[in-house]
């Protein structure tokens, strides 16, 4: 708790108001400084997950640490510390954030691998996924109705299913529009697995998500980045120079979610389904993922005849229930 309170001081000492609030939302998942605007319009620009810390800020967090390890030792001998060291500094930030459930979850499943490849064994990714959902209802059932546990889970799966089949449907050669192209497929295939579940809870479809998080997520990226490097060197008269540097992309990040929130389509809203229309909708998207695997007709029928039952839901349920 201490170290979670300097934490916060620090970001509230060096940093405006405003940046400060999106730096602790950031870093250490403390959203009660922002404010209902910006809460409102990061949701309307299909960005909001930019300020739930999870599996993107973890990975982000872990690849920063493997990189100062591999640093310090370069040496094979010691990846296996490196590699542990690095799982204790997650578990760390787990608890600063106060083990919310998307950290635990994104903690769990880099953990998981790693060991896995200390003990020299395979590490399959749905096995992994359904393993860390395993051990966090074991500690807490009531993460099972947990709208963020729920949506991460299903963001992982959307990647673990469809992430690779879209990235290679066009074969880029470009470093810079490879990287892109990457984001966006994960932005892509996490929302397709998250999209039904998310118009149930908040009735609304964020349709600028994809654009925004192009520009939002490496400008985030770079906050939390140098988020880091403030308070490594809050004492240091390098503290003015990077407390200037986040203000400027805090404003940069702010201004670009300000301009898509704003713009007349960014979101539909007002869109309310039944649990019965989900379920027909997670039947589609599965039936979609083993089409695309096996190219039988059958599954094409599966898929449109489930389509039309759930255009036809309506209409059944006025003249039958």
């Amino acid at each position: 708790m201490l170290m979670f309170l300097s934490i916060s001081e620090i970001f509230s000492t060096h940093l405006s108001t405003d940046t400060s609030a999106i730096c602790k939302a950031l870093c250490i998942a403390d959203k009660s400084e922002l404010t209902s605007t910006i809460k409102k319009e990061f949701s309307r620009a299909g960005a909001s997950h930019i300020l739930a810390v999870s599996g993107m800020h973890v990975g982000i967090i872990f690849t920063a640490i493997s990189t100062l390890l591999g640093l310090i030792s370069k040496r094979r001998n010691y990846t296996n510390i490196s590699n542990l060291v690095a799982i204790i500094f997650l578990w760390f930030y787990a608890f600063i954030c106060g083990l919310q459930p998307s950290i635990v979850r994104a903690c769990t499943m880099f953990t998981v691998p790693i060991i896995a490849k200390i003990l020299n064994r395979d590490n399959i990714s749905f096995n992994c996924l359904l393993f860390t959902a395993f051990c966090m209802l074991i500690y807490d059932y009531s993460y099972l109705f947990n709208i963020g546990f729920q949506l991460s889970f299903l963001a992982v799966a959307g990647i673990l299913l469809f992430q690779e089949r879209i990235f290679n449907i066009f074969p880029l050669q470009n470093k810079i529009l490879i990287w892109l192209w990457s984001m966006t497929s994960v932005s892509i295939a996490a929302q397709i697995t998250t999209l039904p579940l998310t118009i149930y809870y908040f009735h609304n479809i964020p349709v600028l998500s994809l654009f925004s998080n192009l520009i939002v997520v490496p400008i985030a990226t770079l906050l939390i980045y140098f988020s880091g490097g403030l308070l490594t060197f809050q004492l240091t008269s390098l503290s003015k120079f990077i407390s200037l540097i986040i203000n400027k992309l805090s404003n940069a990040l702010n201004s670009t979610i300000e301009n898509f929130s704003h713009l007349e389509y960014a979101t539909i809203e007002n869109i309310n389904i039944s649990i019965f229309h989900v379920v027909l909708l997670y039947l589609i998207i599965l039936q979609t993922r083993v089409y695309i695997s096996s190219k039988k007709p059958l599954h094409l029928m599966i898929i449109l005849s489930l389509f039309i039952l759930f255009l036809a839901y309506d209409i059944i349920y006025l003249l039958f229930m």
